[in-house]
């Protein structure tokens, strides 16, 4: 289907895809149930062994990219730091409350002591970017809780970040406002960008069209979204595990 649609110019419709998710999500449930059914299409499980004990867990969901409130841009940065070589970069991803990209960049840093200091980097690369709408409320997730802290705060530290958290705060001057957000593992595509800027050894800004592999890191991003949708809106709550 995504050749099609790459390639070919194929369409595809939201229902369509639903649809097809939502199959495939109940043959997945049967699987792991062991529950076998009269099965016309030539699919049925062949794997050997007759059913064993299980135990119901509580489902997990990886927790990806949830969307902002409407009319809010939110802002994923991410830090990557190699200290074996020193080499650094950040990456930046840019998506409002319905998943659109409006901008997506990865930098390659010259100086960059420690891993900290590319988390530092990072949020003020993405707060700069920012600017290019400054009359939207903005929020902007890192996974750095010491960066956080310190772009909250109204003091002055003597960390050696700080000429960066500064350089941050007047950015944060010329957006309508800004929301400081600890996260844990939602900024994948900001991440995968970082470590693309060391690999590629170039530093790139996009805005109106993006290259093919971001594309494809934001559809898995909200892929994962609407899987926890169709997982929530099946009001199963469980699955059976052995």
């Amino acid at each position: 289907m995504r050749n099609g649609v790459l390639r070919a110019g194929q369409t595809l419709s939201i229902e369509g895809s639903v649809n097809f998710l939502t199959r495939y999500m109940d043959s997945f449930m049967l699987c792991r149930r062991k529950n076998v059914q009269v099965d016309n299409k030539g699919k049925r499980c062949v794997l050997p062994g007759g059913a064993r004990q299980t135990h119901v867990l509580p489902m997990k969901v990886h927790k990806g990219w949830l969307p902002p409130e409407a009319g809010t841009l939110k802002i994923h940065v991410d830090g990557a730091f190699f200290p074996e070589s020193g080499r650094a970069a950040v990456g930046v991803i840019i998506r409002d409350h319905e998943g659109h990209t409006k901008l997506s960049a990865w930098r390659l840093l010259v100086h960059c002591r420690d891993a900290e200091e590319g988390e530092v980097a990072a949020c003020r690369e993405g707060i700069v970017m920012a600017a290019r709408w400054p009359d939207l409320p903005m929020v902007i997730e890192t996974d750095c809780a010491a960066v956080v802290e310190r772009l909250k705060s109204k003091e002055q530290d003597r960390s050696v970040t700080w000429s960066l958290i500064h350089e941050a705060r007047l950015a944060t001057e010329d957006l309508c406002s800004l929301d400081v957000v600890k996260i844990r593992s939602q900024n994948n595509v900001a991440h995968e960008l970082a470590h693309f800027a060391i690999r590629s050894g170039r530093s790139q800004v996009f805005f109106s069209s993006f290259p093919e592999f971001v594309l494809s890191l934001v559809c898995n991003d909200t892929m994962r979204l609407l899987m926890k949708f169709l997982f929530a809106k099946k009001n199963q709550g469980v699955v059976e595990v052995e």
